[in-house]
């Protein structure tokens, strides 16, 4: 007799799969245990958004980039000017 173990085990995975989505969709909440930072200041409430942060201006154009980024809900971008010390010229230039 063939060996249907192959067989039945895609539609069982899906099902644990189907029923581990389930409970966590209808878990509690977690509760976060978040400390305020003293050093934090609270104007700074900008960088709390989404941003990106850019290595190298000439790796993400913004004529390519900057329409993904804003659907994305992209708030602040930063730009790499400093590499410990040694300024980055062509992030300058791209300025």
């Amino acid at each position: 007799m063939r060996d249907m173990t192959p067989i039945c085990r895609p539609p069982l995975l899906v099902c644990i799969l189907a029923i581990a989505i389930a409970l966590q969709s209808h878990a509690a909440p977690q509760p976060t245990n978040v400390q305020s930072d003293p050093s934090r200041n609270p104007g700074n409430s900008l960088f709390d958004e989404t941003g990106v942060l850019v290595g190298s201006a000439d790796a993400m154009p913004i004529d390519h980039f900057g329409d993904k980024m804003k659907r994305s809900g992209v708030k602040w971008l930063a730009l790499q000017i400093d590499n410990g010390g040694k300024k980055r010229e062509d992030n300058i230039a791209a300025i």
